[in-house]
């Protein structure tokens, strides 16, 4: 299924419950999706939608009023749809969900007994939504907003969504809708009982197992996942191919179980990941589909406001990539998930790698927020901007993925903050975009493959050396192409490679933390036409009466993130949002 939501019936109050519904269901209209299907709890009303580009139903139903619905991409038992739905609802116990051979990106919903019960994926990439004393539940952040007079706008949220691209903990832009926490069990009762899921991931200790030994260990995993995506979609399968690891080693493992993907590349012809993913395509004639976006035709003025409304509501209000765009975007993402197409994506592989790029010590908290989560410029916020105060909520919500106190985390935990806060809330929103148009996986970042990957030494994975030799272990004839990193995957990395990584690996923390605003200070500031303010002034007041409070807006030269500034703007006039103070 493609989206959901949950309502609370009140019998007290059947006026505000119909509210809800209407509110919901003229959101989710807005958004594409056509009739749904009701199935009924004792205390909820459900409401499921099949995806936007694909018909297939993914719920069952039993006699008695018992049901099981499955919203995002599931894989359970090498089996998808209904079948393993059954099976799914068979082996469920509340206490102990089901979890071996569980894979995907998805959020169930399963009424057994009578009782009521939600449940998202372990690693919570697929998101879920819920409002004030969890009347309301949705998989859309504009559906539960919907619901709500005049949202509170949630301050920390806005500058973590304008500087990183998401928001992390379980907040959103709007003080008053929430994510679902993923390491518990929702009993949907007449109050609202979440249970704490046994399995949640800690920092392990280290492996002690060969090279050789880790990458049996973790190829293992990695097949029966790759398994089942063979069993379930067989050659319906899309992914990329760039000059790097992570869709090299997708590849790979695909064929490895005799599948035929289509492949595409995005970017310029000059572009060096198109000029590998040529490459590659010449040797394995993969059929290759180059896509560059920027030779879309322009959109005119009076065409735009349509575009930045439909991408508006169909990416669900904040996409990490903003929705001022010439609608490009959609366009190719609607054209891979067509026909029941699984949309595979690569991200997540640093799992396999030193994604922070910190040697081999404990951290405090502050230091990896200097190392990676200080993209922004003090210089293009206003007073209410408060950096202190900006750093301390982003340590306590890593603390709380990691569950500790310890502001001084060990190396390992260091690693575990990548899978469990940088992909969960920002590669996450995207992972759930997708799952609303079509089926939808991120296979790197899935709990059985996770909970091996944090166990791998750091001296495995600096260089890329561990997700090279997987590559070169599941496929030599692709290992031996070139990358974009001045060698090929089939043995140890070369030495521009390795005196490139010791640059930044022996960088202070307390460096990084300025090196983003001595970038942007660079830049030229010159804006692509969708952020011209000719085209802003077509779909809001372009003199930002919200973002203008928090922000020197057009001091902003970084258009990534002036684009997630319009993209908030936009969002907060048209649900005529309330500032705190």
């Amino acid at each position: 299924m493609g989206a959901f939501y949950l309502v609370r019936r009140d019998n007290d109050n059947m006026e505000l419950f119909s509210a809800r519904c209407e509110a919901l269901s003229k959101q989710m209209a807005l958004q594409g999706f056509d009739t749904p299907k009701k199935l009924q709890g004792r205390y909820f009303d459900v409401f499921v939608y099949p995806k936007q580009n694909h018909p297939g139903e993914n719920y069952i139903e039993y006699e008695g009023g018992d049901f099981c619905a499955c919203v995002g991409t599931l894989i359970y038992q090498g089996q998808s749809g209904a079948s393993a739905l059954d099976c799914y609802f068979r082996d469920f116990r509340p206490e102990a969900p089901p979890g071996e051979t569980l894979y995907g990106a998805f959020c169930l919903i399963v009424q057994k007994n009578g009782k009521l019960f939600l449940l998202s994926d372990r690693l919570g990439v697929y998101k879920v939504y819920h409002g004030p004393q969890a009347a309301v539940w949705s998989s859309s952040f504009l559906g539960v907003a919907g619901t709500l007079q005049n949202p509170h706008i949630n301050l920390q949220a806005v500058y973590e969504f304008v500087f990183q691209g998401a928001t992390y903990g379980n907040e959103t832009v709007f003080r008053d809708v929430q994510l679902l926490d993923c390491d518990a069990v929702y009993r949907l009762d007449r109050e609202v009982q979440p249970v704490a899921r046994g399995g949640r991931l800690r920092a392990p200790q280290l492996s002690r197992a060969s090279m050789a030994g880790l990458l049996e260990e973790n190829l293992s995993a990695l097949g029966s996942l790759y398994q089942g995506i063979a069993g379930c979609f067989g050659d319906a399968v899309d992914t990329a191919l760039s000059g790097g690891y992570d869709s090299r080693l997708t590849l790979a493992l695909l064929k490895a179980q005799g599948l035929s993907p289509s492949v595409h590349v995005y970017g310029k012809s000059t572009d060096i990941d198109v000029r590998v993913a040529r490459e590659v395509d010449r040797g394995e004639g993969l059929g290759l589909e180059h896509v560059d976006k920027s030779t879309f035709p322009r959109v005119p003025e009076e065409a735009f406001s349509e575009i930045v409304e439909t991408n508006h509501y169909v990416f669900d209000g904040c996409p990490t990539d903003g929705i001022f765009n010439n609608g490009s975007d959609l366009e190719t993402r609607r054209q891979r998930c067509a026909t029941g197409t699984l949309m595979l994506n690569g991200g997540g592989g640093e799992v396999f790698r030193n994604f922070y790029y910190l040697p081999d010590k404990r951290y405090s908290v502050r230091q990896l927020l200097w190392t990676f989560y200080s993209q922004f410029d003090p210089g293009v916020t206003t007073a209410a901007f408060d950096e202190e105060a900006y750093y301390r909520r982003l340590e306590k919500k890593i603390l709380d993925v990691l569950g500790t106190e310890d502001v001084m985390l060990s190396r390992t935990e260091v690693e575990l903050v990548y899978p469990l806060f940088r992909c969960r809330y920002w590669m996450g929103k995207n992972n759930s975009v997708n799952n609303r148009l079509g089926y939808a996986l991120t296979p790197f970042i899935d709990y059985e493959i996770v909970k091996r990957a944090i166990r791998i030494p750091l001296k495995y994975k600096n260089h890329g050396r561990f997700e090279a030799a997987l590559i070169q272990a599941v496929s030599p004839a692709l290992a031996a192409y070139a990358s974009a990193y001045g060698h090929n995957f089939s043995g140890p990395p070369g030495l521009r490679h390795r005196l490139s990584d010791q640059l930044t690996l022996r960088r202070p923390t307390r460096l990084r933390r300025y090196l983003y605003r001595i970038k942007a200070r660079r830049l030229t500031g010159e804006r692509p036409y969708p952020l011209d303010k000719a085209y802003l002034e077509t779909v809001m007041d372009a003199q930002f009466p919200y973002l203008g409070e928090l922000f020197r807006v057009q001091a902003n030269r970084d258009n990534a993130q002036y684009n997630r500034m319009c993209t908030l703007e936009y969002l907060f006039q048209k649900t005529s949002a309330q500032l705190p103070g």
